[in-house]
C-alpha cells in the first residue's frame, strides 16, 4: 500500500485487461521460443536432418578412406597413435610445488596417446631429428622419454616450470628390424 504526505492511503491503481493480456503474451511467446529452441535443437522440427554419423559416412564416400585416421567417434575420428597404458609412480618431491594429487606418493594409473602428427607439422622436425639419431628400443620399459612441452605446477608459495622426463625401467634392448612399424606400436582399429 502506498501512504500519502498526511498519512491515509492511496489505492493501488490498477492494470487494465489489455495490460494483463499483453504481459501474459509477452511471458508465454519468451516461453514458446525457448520450447521451440530445445525442439529444433533435439531434431524434433528437423527429422529429415543429417546426424553425424550419415555426415561422415557422406564425407567417407565422397573422399574415401584418410590412411592415419580412424572413424571410432562421431566427429570422424583423430589422429592415429602409439598406444601407451602403464602408471606414474610418484616419489612425492614434487608435491609441495603443485596442488594435483598426481604428485602425491604413490602409483597412479596412465592412459594415453602420443599423435604421430609430422606431416602436418613440419616445425618439429628440429626436435624430432636427435630422437631419430638414436637407436630405437626394443619398446617402452627400456626408453627413456623426455617431454617437449614445459608445464607450470602451481602451488601456494606460486609456479614452478618443469620437462617430464621418465627413464627407462630395464635396461636398453634393441629393436629388431622386423618390429620398428609405426602401425605395429598401436592397434588402428
Amino acid at each position: 500500500m502506498n501512504e500519502d504526505h498526511a498519512g491515509g492511503h492511496r489505492p493501488e491503481p490498477q492494470l487494465s485487461r489489455i495490460t494483463i493480456a499483453a504481459r501474459l503474451a509477452g511471458i508465454g511467446a519468451v516461453m514458446l521460443c525457448v520450447a521451440a529452441t530445445f525442439a529444433y535443437t533435439g531434431g524434433w522440427l528437423s527429422p529429415a536432418r543429417p546426424t553425424q554419423q550419415q555426415l561422415m559416412a557422406a564425407f567417407q564416400d565422397a573422399d574415401g578412406g584418410h590412411p592415419g585416421f580412424r572413424r571410432n567417434r562421431a566427429d570422424g575420428g583423430h589422429a592415429k597413435g602409439v598406444c601407451v597404458s602403464g602408471w606414474f609412480e610418484s616419489s612425492g618431491r614434487a608435491f609441495p610445488l603443485s596442488k594435483a594429487t598426481l604428485f602425491r606418493p604413490g602409483r597412479v594409473p596412465v592412459r594415453s596417446t602420443a599423435l604421430l602428427f609430422l606431416p602436418a607439422h613440419p616445425e618439429i622436425r628440429r626436435a624430432v631429428a636427435p630422437i631419430k639419431r638414436n637407436p630405437v628400443s626394443s619398446g617402452f620399459a627400456d626408453s627413456r622419454f623426455n617431454g617437449l612441452d614445459a608445464f607450470r605446477l602451481v602451488s601456494a608459495a606460486g609456479t614452478v616450470p618443469v620437462r617430464w622426463a621418465n627413464p627407462p625401467m630395464q635396461a636398453f634392448a634393441l629393436a629388431g628390424a622386423a618390429s620398428v612399424q609405426v602401425g605395429s606400436l598401436c592397434d588402428p582399429a
